[in-house]
């Protein structure tokens, strides 16, 4: 992604000068004129074609990131679930009483999947990867994308993959923003950090790392580190797709010509421009937490990071590791029919024992009460922020653990 507009930008100068607005903003369109046009024309044609010869499959492949992207037998593991069409809703309830039906349920659904069209998982994958290179204003509209029924599922099924699966940073831009937040060596601060991500997405990558023995014990912690020169992206790439783009889009479309898109505008400029501001989530993050600490059946049944303030500035959140987590929509594929039938009957007080997935049960009414509760609301509710906690000791429980409180 080129970002010279962005690495240009200067928020005191952007206030008062609309000359250097025009400019900055006339040279971001140019950029992403030139991304795109280099991704249609040449990137991704390429990578079509070497990721499908055979001679080709075994040799590394350039723009190793996209070429996942549009590979034919990259992994699709999220989709299991939404693709046959399962849900825990009243008709599995009934039936999932023994292990046996939790096994005829495995069974069940990956039977039902069937391979997609190959036009339509390249179709799917030309589109996640013009965003990808786009950049993250752009993956960010499409993960707001990929949870509307208005898409066609399997361009929606390709989105859902941009909310944790995208290129991370280099080692050498971890290490230089963390040394720069912290304003001091690494090694000064951290035992270790691994530089291959837990997650990365739209405008943060994570990592694992280790605090050297002081305040925190020496902790294990994980590192959300934010891409650099983010504010600058943020900042012009929202002007051009709110300002300039949407309008014209509205105009072609008819169905978009009668809606008032206002809403919308303003509340994806503010959300941008607050989810990028690190201290801020931690602190929501760190509120929610404590008054989920508070509530006799949620804190045993709820997992969220502590946030470590010491550590964590607007670019920068430092929080408790949290290990042994599986992402919602694909437990199918990710735990075992042992561990799924634990999951399944997890029994929690106050809920009638002969119904089963008491784990859903409670995530969806605590993020229902944390409105009334905290008077905050998650606004992200993706399933890549949503996920269980493997027991970590003995006679601890599953838990639902919910994660990235930026919006």
């Amino acid at each position: 992604m080129n970002i010279g507009a962005a690495a240009m930008y200067n928020e005191g100068i952007w206030l008062f000068s609309y000359s250097y607005r025009a400019f900055l903003v006339t040279w971001r369109a140019a950029e992403l004129a030139f991304i795109i046009a280099r991704y249609i024309s040449f990137r991704a044609p390429l990578l079509v074609v070497w990721t499908r010869l055979p001679g080709l499959k075994q040799v590394s492949t350039p723009y190793p990131e996209l070429a996942d992207v549009l590979s034919p037998s990259r992994e699709r593991a999220s989709l299991l679930i939404s693709q046959a069409e399962v849900t825990f809703g009243a008709r599995t309830v009934e039936f999932i009483k023994t292990f046996e039906e939790v096994e005829g349920l495995f069974t069940d659904v990956k039977e039902k999947v069937k391979p997609l069209p190959w036009w339509r998982i390249l179709i799917g994958g030309l589109i996640r990867g013009l965003m990808v290179e786009m950049g993250s204003t752009f993956i960010k509209l499409g993960q707001i994308m990929s949870m509307r029924p208005e898409i066609p599922p399997f361009i929606r099924e390709e989105l859902q993959r941009l909310q944790d699966r995208l290129p991370p940073l280099t080692t050498a831009e971890v290490e230089s923003i963390v040394e720069r937040e912290l304003r001091k060596p690494i090694d000064q601060v951290f035992e270790w950090i691994v530089y291959k991500p837990i997650a990365s997405a739209s405008l943060s990558s994570v990592y694992h790392a280790k605090l050297k023995a002081g305040s925190k014990s020496g902790r294990e912690v994980a590192l959300k580190i934010q891409r650099p020169y983010l504010n600058g992206v943020v900042k012009l790439d929202t002007i051009l797709l709110v300002d300039i783009l949407l309008p014209i889009v509205q105009r072609i479309l008819p169905t978009l010509r009668r809606s008032d898109l206002s809403i919308f505008t303003a509340s994806f400029r503010e959300c941008l421009r607050k989810e990028i501001d690190f201290v801020l989530e931690g602190r929501i993050q760190d509120r929610i937490r404590n008054d989920m600490l508070s509530h006799p059946v949620y804190e045993k049944h709820i997992k969220i990071a502590e946030v470590y303030f010491d550590y964590t500035t607007p670019k920068l959140l430092t929080m408790e590791f949290v290990p042994d987590f599986f992402r919602m929509d694909r437990l199918l594929d990710d735990l075992t029919m042992e561990e799924a039938w634990e999951v399944v009957n997890l029994k929690v007080e106050g809920y009638p024992e002969e119904v089963p997935l008491h784990i859903y049960l409670v995530g969806g009414n605590w993020l229902g009460l944390m409105l009334f509760d905290s008077e905050l609301f998650h606004g992200d509710l993706h399933l890549g922020n949503m996920y269980v906690q493997r027991p970590q000791i003995e006679g601890d429980v599953w838990k639902f653990f919910v994660c990235d409180f930026g919006m």
